[in-house]
């Protein structure tokens, strides 16, 4: 009787882990199809298109056309630690 108790465990035990990788395997599956699908659009958009179409080096912004960031000089106050006093 305990063997066939530890033999429904075991059963059980692979039985979730098959099932457990099944499903991953099935998700894994359904996002690779969507990203597939979702993919063929874009292709279908640029399709055609060469270097020729390409902006030129002239009509790209400059590196420094961008704003540079700024910050301040002031360093912010220190950090207050809670202070805990213990009963003595």
């Amino acid at each position: 009787m305990a063997e066939e108790s530890a033999a429904r465990a075991r059963r059980k035990k692979w039985l979730m882990i098959g099932g457990g990788a099944l499903a991953t395997a099935a998700v894994a599956a359904i996002v690779a199809i969507a990203v597939i699908v979702t993919n063929k659009d874009d292709n279908a958009a640029t399709a055609g298109k060469n270097a020729s179409e390409l902006p030129s080096a002239s009509d790209l912004p400059s590196e420094t056309a961008q704003p540079e960031p700024s910050f301040s000089s002031v360093a912010p106050p220190p950090r207050r630690t809670r202070r805990t006093t213990y009963p003595t």
